[in-house]
């Protein structure tokens, strides 16, 4: 049975004399770098008389890796690459070698890893701070541009993007913060701008949990995909020759059917799609259905029973400006203002009354149906019966 040791490895190449001081430190207890596993988790395995150096990896990332002749060259003076990963080659001494360090010229050193890194790191940061963030608060803020906010609050993913969106903020003032004070360390001293272990092991630490909050939104986001939340989903296309979206089942739903409006039921298409997530219980229904005088009228119901009344409040305004710049599936809605004697929290009606946006506590309700005044105070009273009772 092999004997080993793991450690948490939060170094990057901004920190790479950090790392070597850590792994120094590993060898000096009798422990010498094995594996890396996903460039956080080192493997130690028992081994006396070895050391570790760590070498910038000046190819970066996109390449067929080091020189071959500098690894033979280094291999040559008792150096085995170990690992090559965040910028950094890691090295360990060969069995029965003590060689010497791979790079002695300090200066060198120095100037080649502000060139490579720092001012690199420096570039990238100015870019997101300049262009990046501003162009994404422009396009979300444009309308109709952007991610439509009130689907997203149906998906629990989204409840990692806050934490992360902080944490990443962090860590760019951090990052900022230090090129700056590191650059002028630079120039006044000639010495590398290093963080010193703890600040190696706070950075890697925030990059660390930054890529976790990565990791679990996508594990979400492909669950989700696959009916994790899911409380409905069924349908009746003219494309079906067997419907799970039988009328008993979606009148059974707070949705506007077409029994609600008098009309008769109809085998033209019907669906009925749900999903719940910890701020919202969302529910989305649509019909054509038959009227008089071989009219079609499209019902339209998407309920949204949020969290809380602020939550709801705010979903009732997004979904309000999102549907009036065109994110609805029937066009945009130019919604006016509302009679007061209505009696509900908000409400607003576009289209001649024949679409609806209510709030009542915490439930918004967009209630569509072509063909109908929903003013009128029968259909407001099934509505509010129905859909936000």
């Amino acid at each position: 049975m092999s004997v080993h040791k793991w450690g948490f490895f939060p170094f990057d190449a901004m920190d790479f004399k950090a790392a070597q001081t850590y792994l120094d430190k590993k060898a000096g207890a009798g422990w010498v770098l094995d594996k890396l596993f996903f460039k956080w988790f080192a493997r130690f395995v028992p081994a006396e008389g070895r050391v570790h150096y760590v070498d910038l990896d000046l190819h970066g990332t996109l390449d067929d890796g080091p020189d071959p002749n500098y690894l033979q060259l280094c291999e040559d003076a008792g150096w085995e690459l170990v690992k090559r990963a965040k910028g950094m080659l890691l090295f360990r001494s060969l069995p029965g070698r003590h060689p010497a360090p791979i790079q002695t010229d300090e200066g060198i050193e120095a100037d080649r890893f502000w060139k490579k890194y720092v001012l690199k790191n420096f570039l990238w940061l100015l870019i997101v701070l300049l262009i990046f963030v501003p162009l994404c608060v422009i396009l979300l803020s444009m309308p109709g541009g952007g991610a439509k906010v009130s689907e997203h609050l149906c998906s629990n993913a989204i409840l990692l993007l806050p934490p992360w969106l902080v944490l990443a903020a962090v860590y760019l003032a951090w990052s900022f913060c230090f090129t700056i004070a590191g650059y002028i360390r630079f120039r006044r001293l000639g010495q590398l701008p290093q963080r010193g272990r703890p600040g190696a092991w706070q950075m890697g630490v925030l990059g660390f949990v930054m890529s976790l909050l990565i990791v679990g939104w996508w594990c979400l986001d492909m669950a989700e995909g696959f009916g994790l939340g899911t409380t409905v989903d069924v349908a009746l296309t003219p494309f079906q020759d067997e419907t799970s979206a039988t009328p008993e089942l979606c009148q059974s739903y707070p949705v506007v059917t077409a029994a609600d409006l008098g009309l008769e039921y109809s085998e033209n298409s019907r669906y009925l799609d749900g999903r719940r997530s910890l701020l919202v219980d969302f529910l989305d229904y649509s019909e054509i259905a038959d009227g008089e005088a071989g009219a079609t009228h499209i019902l339209t119901t998407q309920r949204y029973n949020c969290a809380g009344e602020a939550l709801a409040r705010w979903m009732f305004s997004i979904r309000r400006d999102e549907t009036a710049n065109g994110q609805f599936t029937w066009g945009e809605l130019d919604w006016s203002e509302t009679a007061s004697d209505w009696d509900f929290d908000q409400v607003c009606a576009a289209r001649d009354g024949s679409y609806l946006l209510l709030r009542e506590g915490a439930t918004v309700a967009l209630v569509g149906a072509t063909g109908f005044d929903l003013t009128e105070p029968e259909h407001l009273d099934m509505i509010r019966r129905r859909v936000l009772g």
